[in-house]
């Protein structure tokens, strides 16, 4: 009786380890990161290529994409940011495989965000970013945010 007591005290031990072990390596923390290589600023309705790689991913399942920016006059026109896989962050797809739209509005700051489930995609590249406006744009950042796999 106390050896099965102390081979089920064993294997409780063993098993609390591993989903430790796998809540670390699997769970991860959230937080957001800024991407410097985006200009803060884009001239007037040109595609400006930013090329941009995000990651080793790792275990993120979903990826957080969030655009912020402001008209230097009162255009209503649109952003939009093209997003690419990579599972080695050399061969990237040539098919987008997000976008990311945001619509002016005038000098105010308007900000836009998306979710992508990139599965087991290792990296993830911002290729560009479009300006349908007939007009500068200021103040452009760019986040993102991974939510680790499980």
């Amino acid at each position: 009786m106390m050896k099965t007591f102390k081979s089920l005290l064993v294997a409780g031990a063993l098993c609390a380890a591993a989903f430790s072990s796998h809540a670390q390596f699997f769970g991860g923390t959230y937080g957001s990161q800024t991407l410097s290589a985006v200009p803060s600023i884009l001239t007037l309705s040109i595609a400006t290529n930013v090329n941009t790689m995000i990651g080793p991913i790792g275990n993120g399942h979903s990826i957080f994409f969030q655009m912020s920016a402001a008209g230097s006059n009162s255009t209503t026109a649109a952003l939009t940011a093209v997003f690419y896989k990579s599972p080695d962050g050399v061969n990237i797809d040539t098919t987008a495989a997000a976008t990311l739209p945001l619509t002016l509005a005038g000098t105010a700051t308007v900000i836009g965000s998306t979710n992508l489930d990139i599965g087991a995609c290792g990296y993830i590249q911002l290729g560009y970013i479009t300006n349908a406006a007939g007009v500068g744009v200021t103040n452009l950042t760019f986040r993102y945010a991974l939510k680790p796999g499980y």
